[in-house]
């Protein structure tokens, strides 16, 4: 899972850093990419919390012409639950969005 996660994240990051190197385009790119990390100083998940200790939140989504893919995990960056510097959870989402005309 970790190889995987990582693997996904790093596709994601030069997607995120081609993209930049292209001239605009007189239309906009039917592409969006989006690479977002942030370290929290807990983790607490609909109210409750699974840990008082920093945590390391990165995010990636690539999106073409309304679908897109999302990968989001979770780090403990201490030693709490026997887990410091593990992936204890990753999650994947996949999305479709479109304007009524």
């Amino acid at each position: 899972m970790t190889r995987t996660f990582l693997w996904t994240l790093l596709a994601l990051c030069a997607a995120a850093l081609n993209a930049q190197g292209e001239e605009p385009a007189a239309e906009p790119s039917p592409w969006c990419v989006k690479v977002d990390g942030s370290v929290w100083s807990k983790y607490v998940w609909r109210g409750i919390d699974l840990t008082d200790d920093p945590v390391f939140q990165p995010s990636g989504t690539i999106g073409y012409r309304g679908l897109s893919v999302n990968v989001w995990a979770n780090m403990e960056l201490t030693g709490v639950n026997d887990h410091r510097r593990e992936w204890n959870e990753t999650d994947y989402t996949l999305d479709y969005s479109f304007s009524p005309v």
